[in-house]
């Protein structure tokens, strides 16, 4: 519960919920406002190149709630290379409904707490890397980033090396390592 003072009405309000430049504030954590989630949803699909990088815009906003965003979003950034020609097909449709999934159902993240244990995972992939910060199992912060096309001809094991360097120095879950006393990575 939450108690709003609004100064220039003189009134206090009980709210379960604040919300805050595009993101709502409950006592439960941080998610995505509704109103927010529910534009991105009602776009159509993209029809040329600027199309796909504003709705990947809108939506990158957001991918602080979804875990492996760049891979989700791989066969979309694909089409925005310069030497490859605007040609919509059934995967590209199929990315951008499971994108549009994950932005409808996004977990809570929950409030960090320096007091808490914190567990920080590192993830590789073909197309990205990804790396996620839990205390007590549950997401505090995702992160991630698509490889460059050098990057993606490494081998596996040092993609995951990589991820790893990506989760403690690049990453936007960084901060959480020098604040905390007990740190798990993996």
């Amino acid at each position: 519960m939450w108690i709003l003072a609004d100064p220039s009405r003189r009134r206090v309000v009980k709210t379960h919920y604040v919300p805050y430049v595009g993101h709502l504030l409950t006592n439960q954590g941080v998610k995505p406002d509704p109103e927010k989630t529910k534009a991105v949803r009602l776009m159509p699909p993209p029809q040329d190149k600027l199309g796909l990088q504003r709705f990947l815009g809108m939506t990158n906003y957001l991918s602080k709630f979804i875990q492996n965003y760049s891979e989700l979003t791989a066969p979309l950034r694909g089409l925005l290379h310069q030497d490859t020609e605007w040609c919509w097909h059934e995967h590209h449709e199929a990315a951008l409904s499971r994108l549009k999934d994950a932005l409808t159902s996004p977990p809570v993240l929950q409030y960090f707490d320096v007091r808490q244990p914190v567990v920080l995972s590192a993830d590789a992939s073909q197309h990205g890397l990804g790396a996620v910060c839990l205390q007590h199992n549950k997401p505090v912060a995702f992160a991630s980033r698509a490889l460059s096309d050098t990057e993606s001809r490494y081998a596996q094991i040092e993609k995951e090396l990589l991820a790893l360097v990506f989760l403690k120095v690049h990453s936007p879950v960084t901060c959480y390592v020098y604040v905390t006393q007990a740190l798990t990575m993996y």
